[in-house]
C-alpha cells in the first residue's frame, strides 16, 4: 500500500514538473514571438555608429601585437556618415594629426598629450574639430598630441601612454574616460577584433595577458550555447545582454575593480615621468539627452565614475553638468549627432575651452622641476 502510494505521489511530481515546464516554455515561446513582432529585430537594423565605426576601423587601423590595433602612419580617407562626411588623416607616427612632432620638445615648448577612444580621436569631426586641436590652438607655446583610437578600452590606453605616449616627453596627459571603455577592460575581443587584457591579481597587481594579441578574428561559430542564445534570442538578449549592461552601469562587475587598478597605473605612470595626469568624464548622447530612466542610470554610472577617481585621488573633470548647462541654455544646438551619437564639432570646442581655463587655473603648464 506504501509502495503503491509513494508511486503514485512520485507520478504527481513528474507530471507536476511537466506541467510547469510545458507552461514556461509556452510563456517563453509567446513572450518571443511577441519580442519579435513588437520589437525590431537589432541585427537587421542598420546601425549607422556602428558600421560607420568598424568600417573607419578597418580602413584606418592595422594590427599591432601589444595594442590589437593602432591607426596605420601616413593615411588620409574620407569618413562619411549620416551626419557627416569629413577628411581623416594620421601623420607619419600613425596618430591624428595634419603634421609631424618630433619626439624632442622644442626649446620653450610645453606638450600635452590625449589618449581615450573614438571620442577623443574625434569620430566624425575633421583634423581641425577636434577637442586637441581646438586645444592647441587656445595655448600659446604648447603642442596637444593626440593618441585617441576608436574602440579602445582603458587597458589599451594605458599602453599607448607607456608604449607610445611617453617618448613625446608630455608636460600633461589627459585621458579621455569614457564609461564603454570600462568594460572593454574585461574583454578579449571587441567588434570580434582580439585586443590585449589586463587580470587583476589578489594583491592588487595587475598582468597582462592575450599577448603577443593573436591575429585572428573571433570566431562566432566557436562560441558556447549563451552566445548563440544571445545572437538568435530575443527575449535571452534581454534578460542576459540587458542584465548585465544594468548592473554594469550601476558599477557591478570585475570590470570597475580592473579600471580602478587600471588608473592607478596610469596616474602612476604619467607623474614618474613629471608629468600631471588629468582625467575628463565624458558623458555619452543619453545621459544628456535620455529619458529620466536612461539619465538616472547614466548618472548612477557616472557617479561611479567620480568616486573611483576620487578615492585615488586623481584630478578629474566631469563634462556632465557643462555640456547640461550649455543645452539649457541653446536647446536647438545639439552637441552629439542624432543618429550617430558621436560629439559634433561644438561638443569638441567645448571641452578645448574647458580644459584651458582649467590649465590656466592650475598652472599645470608652468616650469616645474624634474621629479
Amino acid at each position: 500500500m506504501h509502495e503503491q502510494d509513494s508511486i503514485s505521489t512520485s507520478k504527481k511530481w513528474i507530471l507536476t514538473i511537466m506541467a510547469i515546464l510545458l507552461v514556461s516554455t509556452v510563456t517563453l515561446s509567446i513572450a518571443e514571438v511577441a519580442i519579435r513582432l513588437l520589437l525590431p529585430n537589432p541585427a537587421k537594423q542598420s546601425s549607422p555608429d556602428s558600421a560607420s565605426k568598424q568600417t573607419l576601423t578597418k580602413a584606418l587601423t592595422e594590427y599591432h601585437d601589444t595594442l590589437g590595433w593602432f591607426l596605420k602612419p601616413s593615411t588620409e580617407l574620407r569618413h562619411q556618415g549620416p551626419e557627416f562626411d569629413v577628411v581623416v588623416r594620421t601623420n607619419s607616427h600613425g596618430f591624428r594629426a595634419n603634421k609631424d612632432y618630433s619626439y624632442e620638445k622644442a626649446p620653450g615648448k610645453k606638450r600635452i598629450l590625449a589618449i581615450g577612444d573614438s571620442f577623443t580621436f574625434g569620430h566624425g569631426v575633421g583634423n581641425d574639430e577636434t577637442y586637441t586641436a581646438f586645444l592647441e590652438d587656445l595655448i600659446p607655446n604648447t603642442e596637444v598630441i593626440n593618441l585617441g583610437v576608436s574602440a579602445y578600452g582603458t587597458d589599451q590606453q594605458l599602453l599607448v601612454l607607456e608604449t607610445k605616449g611617453l617618448k613625446y616627453h608630455p608636460d600633461v596627459v589627459i585621458l579621455g574616460f569614457y564609461k564603454g571603455d570600462i568594460f572593454r577592460n574585461d574583454d578579449l575581443f571587441h567588434n570580434l577584433l582580439p585586443k590585449p587584457m589586463y587580470k587583476l591579481e589578489h594583491d592588487g597587481n595587475l598582468v597582462l595577458t592575450h599577448v603577443p594579441v593573436p591575429k585572428e578574428k573571433l570566431n562566432v561559430q566557436n562560441l558556447g550555447l549563451g552566445h548563440k542564445l544571445l545572437r538568435k534570442s530575443r527575449l535571452y538578449r534581454i534578460l542576459s545582454a540587458r542584465g548585465r549592461w544594468l548592473l554594469e552601469h550601476l558599477g557591478y562587475g570585475e570590470a570597475w575593480d580592473i579600471t580602478e587598478a587600471i588608473l592607478r597605473n596610469m596616474d602612476k605612470t604619467a607623474h614618474q615621468a613629471n608629468a600631471k595626469f588629468l582625467v575628463l568624464i565624458f558623458p555619452n548622447e543619453g545621459a544628456i539627452y535620455g529619458n529620466s530612466l536612461v539619465r538616472f542610470i547614466q548618472s548612477r554610472t557616472i557617479m561611479q565614475m567620480r568616486a573611483l577617481l576620487q578615492r585615488n585621488n586623481i584630478e578629474y573633470i566631469d563634462l556632465t553638468q557643462m555640456f547640461l548647462r550649455q543645452v539649457k541654455k541653446r536647446p536647438n544646438e545639439r552637441l552629439y549627432y542624432k543618429i550617430d551619437g558621436h560629439p559634433k564639432p561644438i561638443w569638441h570646442k567645448l571641452v578645448a575651452h574647458t580644459v584651458y581655463q582649467h590649465i590656466l587655473t592650475s598652472k599645470s603648464l608652468q616650469d616645474r622641476k624634474p621629479g
